[in-house]
C-alpha cells in the first residue's frame, strides 16, 4: 500500500466550498480499482498548507489508472486549487506496542 500526501493551497473563505468538493472527489476515488481510503486533515493553527489531503492506494498503477478516469480528473478539477501531491512509503511505523 502506498499513500500520497497532498498539501493544499485554500484562502480561508474557501473552506466550506473546500471541504465539499474533497468530499466529493474523495467518493468517485471510493469507486476506483486499487483505493483504500482518504482523510483530509485542517490545521489547528497558522499553517502555509491549511488542509492536507491523504490517500491510500493499492500501487502506483491504481492512481495512474485513477487520474485518467475522466470522472475522476473532473472531481480534481472542480477542487479549484493549487495542490502538491506526491507519493510516499512508509519509512518507519511506531505502534503502541512497538
Amino acid at each position: 500500500m502506498i499513500t500520497v500526501v497532498t498539501p493544499f493551497e485554500i484562502p480561508a473563505e474557501r473552506d466550506a466550498e473546500f471541504t465539499a468538493a474533497w468530499k466529493a472527489m474523495s467518493q468517485v476515488a471510493a469507486r476506483l480499482p486499487g483505493y483504500r481510503a482518504a482523510r483530509l486533515h485542517r490545521s489547528r493553527g497558522t499553517a502555509r498548507f491549511r488542509f492536507i489531503g491523504l490517500s491510500m492506494w493499492d500501487s502506483e498503477q491504481s492512481i495512474s489508472g485513477a487520474l485518467a478516469d475522466p470522472t475522476f480528473a473532473e472531481a480534481l478539477e472542480a477542487l479549484g486549487c493549487r495542490s502538491f501531491p506526491s507519493v510516499y512509503d512508509v519509512a518507519i511505523e511506531v505502534t503502541r506496542d512497538t
